[in-house]
This record gives structure tokens, sequence and C-alpha cells, in this order.
């Protein structure tokens, strides 16, 4: 069996991107990335304005000490523009609002006093203080976001800011999912003697969906060797294939004889536990992942190997991100590398789930990180371990 980090080179190197690019709106971008780098089309700020509610004047029309008094000769609201600015006076402004030509400071509203058309300035100004430059934050033709970014709220928001509507991203994947099995039923219906209902559709369903890619399923795929190769065949016309369960080395797993007659495997297990008995090769064309049927193992599987491959499919590059915790649990595990349910609290110290059963779904949903334990490794209380953090 080969180590993760081993499997996972070796399958990253069979990810071929995907060219094909989409424009979209940025009200429907949240959660894709970038295609291209974004250039500003303006500067950031357009123009200088007022970070204050105040006065606009000249530094240089305040001579030796406070009070100073200036005739007020403008007001400019936030949104107009602002005519050339008079020496000798004080323009009344607004957050936001244009600084007039000529002026290069800005007294605040709080240390200042009206009275009679005359403002009252009680204190020293710096020169230039409560202005917002043209273009401080970014110049026309700079890059606004580079290819590769993910588009969070903050990013769509600078878009915005920049005027810009639209951005390329590349089409989302549409992935088949199967999941065979006679013993399994879909949520909604009776179960006889033996049946279970079918989590992991909307297991590996919901993380796709949260991965940004379009998932498809084939359901009620008889246990025989004729339905799995019908299925796989149907579903390489997508661009990856996902299955749970029927890999293993069970009398009735059936799914590993129908994709070597459809395509090959180039990869089968991992020295990992959960998950051993993952699959990967190709339908024709298109890649394949097996994955255990059991929750655990299919959730840290495709955690670990699926999505990075998304990621290399749409040109990016994804590490698992670890970090340091303090783990407050013993463990030792064996030959293969071991990865636990665990919640981080606030002091960055790790809890391990008490039941880390491959079968124990509320693990999932009760844990925010995974902790990795390497082979052949004796974790005590206290130790710092490695977790990776998971999304939420």
């Amino acid at each position: 069996m080969q180590s993760v980090s081993e499997a996972l080179a070796s399958i990253l190197q069979q990810a071929k991107p995907l060219a094909e690019l989409q424009t979209i709106n940025i009200e429907s971008a949240l959660g894709k990335t970038l295609a291209e780098d974004m250039t500003s089309p303006i500067d950031l700020p357009p123009f200088a304005n007022s970070a204050m509610d105040g006065f606009a004047l000249r530094y240089e029309d305040l001579q030796g000490e406070p009070p100073f008094q200036l005739a007020i000769s403008q007001t400019i609201a936030a949104g107009y523009s602002a005519p050339p600015h008079k020496a000798g006076t004080a323009a009344r402004l607004f957050t936001g609002a244009m600084i007039p030509k000529g002026a290069n400071t800005v007294v605040i509203q709080e240390d200042t006093e009206v009275l009679d058309g005359f403002v009252i300035i009680k204190e020293s100004p710096t020169k230039g203080q409560h202005i917002r430059k043209q273009g401080e934050e970014l110049n026309q033709g700079s890059v606004l976001l580079p290819k590769g970014q993910p588009l969070t709220p903050a990013a769509i928001a600078l878009l915005a800011s920049a005027g810009i509507e639209q951005v390329r991203v590349h089409k989302p994947l549409t992935i088949a999912i199967l999941t065979s099995g006679d013993e399994l039923v879909l949520p909604g219906n009776p179960l006889s003697p033996g049946q279970i209902y079918n989590s992991n559709r909307f297991l590996i369903g919901e993380l796709l969906k949260q991965w940004q890619c379009i998932p498809l399923f084939f359901d009620n795929i008889n246990d025989d060797l004729n339905s799995l190769v019908n299925a796989l065949k149907a579903a390489s016309e997508y661009d990856m294939i996902i299955s749970t369960g029927g890999v293993s080395v069970g009398a009735a797993d059936l799914l590993k004889q129908a994709v070597c007659e459809v395509g090959e495997l180039q990869q089968w297990k991992v020295a990992m536990k959960p998950g051993k008995p993952l699959a990967f090769g190709r339908i024709q064309t298109t890649p394949y992942f097996g994955l255990p049927g059991n929750p655990v193992s299919a959730f840290v599987t495709a955690y670990l190997f699926v999505k990075p491959f998304i990621h290399s499919m749409r040109g990016e590059s994804l590490a698992q991100q670890r970090r340091p915790a303090k783990a407050l649990f013993n463990e030792t595990s064996n030959e293969r590398q071991q990865y636990l349910r665990v919640q981080i609290d606030d002091q960055g110290q790790a809890h391990k789930f008490q039941h880390q059963g491959s079968g124990v779904l509320s693990s999932l949903n009760w844990a925010n990180a995974l902790a990795e334990i390497p082979p052949h490794t004796k974790v005590s209380h206290g130790d710092e371990i490695n977790v990776i953090e998971l999304e939420q």
C-alpha cells in the first residue's frame, strides 16, 4: 500500500485542467475561483474624498495658534462634484464627499464650532489629515484580484468597488455519483429488514456543492455486474465519477470488476485509517474515484483526495492546511496513517470523539478537524499534533 502522500501525489499527476471558462455576474460568483487576473479599470478611491464629517481647508491658511476662524464658502455632500476651493475659507463636507481642488486638510466636526457663517477651529490639525487620496488603495491598471483568488464576500465587494460587474471563472465540474448496493434506500421510503438509508449520496453530494461542483446522482443501481457496467458507461460523459462502496475485497463487491471491464484502476488501497479501500482510475477518459462505503471513510478520502483533485482540474493548487494543536487524548497508530475526528477548542486543544468507528456519522457532525497521526506513532495527553481544519 502507498502512503497518503505518495498516493495523493500519484493521483494529482492524473488531473488534467479543464480549459472551459464562463463569464458570470458577480452576484453569482460567491465561492467560485477567478480564472484570470482582474485589473482595476479605475483608481481606488477614484477621487480624493473626506474620511470624516468636517471642514476642508488649506493648511497654509491657519496661521499662529488656535483657535482659528474661517468663513464657510460652500457645503459639499457625498455624490456631488466639488467646485474649486476658495483660499482663506473652509468648505463644509461630509464623509465620502469630494475634496475640492486646492484644499489639502480636513478638520473633523468635533474639533469645530459653527457661528454666523464662520467655522471656529479649536485645535491645530495635521496637514493632509482625514483625506483619502485618489488611488491610495490601488491605481488604475493594477491587479485587483489575481487568478486563482477565491471569490469571498470581501473579494466580490472589492470587484464591485471598481465597477466590475462580471468575472471569468471555470465552469463547474459535473460529477456523477454512484451509490450501489441492494441494502440502500433513499430517505422518505420505508426500510425493509436488512436495509439502511443512503447517507453517502447526500454526504458526497453536499461536499461537491460546497466545492462548487454539480453532482449528478445515479441511484438505485442493482447489485449486478451488467447494471454497474452500464451505469459507469453512462456516467463517463461527465467530468468525473465518484462511487461509494463496492471496492473492497468482499465477494459481493462487484464494482471493482465493473470498473476494470470499462476502464482501469491505477490506485487501490492506501495506508490510512479510515479509508484504506480507496480506488482511483479512469472510465474511458473520465477520472474515477472509488470511495469506501463507510461514511466516515468516504468523507475522509473525499476531503484528502477528491477535493485537491477538483482544484487541480480547475487549474488551482490546494495544500491541505495543517496547524498544531494540543492533544487531550492518548492514541497509538499502527502501520497506517490515522485520521481522528476531533474538536478544537478556543485554546487550541484537540478533544477526540469517543467512538472513532468508520460508520459513526455523528462524529463528523461533531468534529471541526481531523487529527493526523503518522504511522507507528504514540500520542500522549499534552503532545503537539497536526490537525486539518474542516469546512463548516
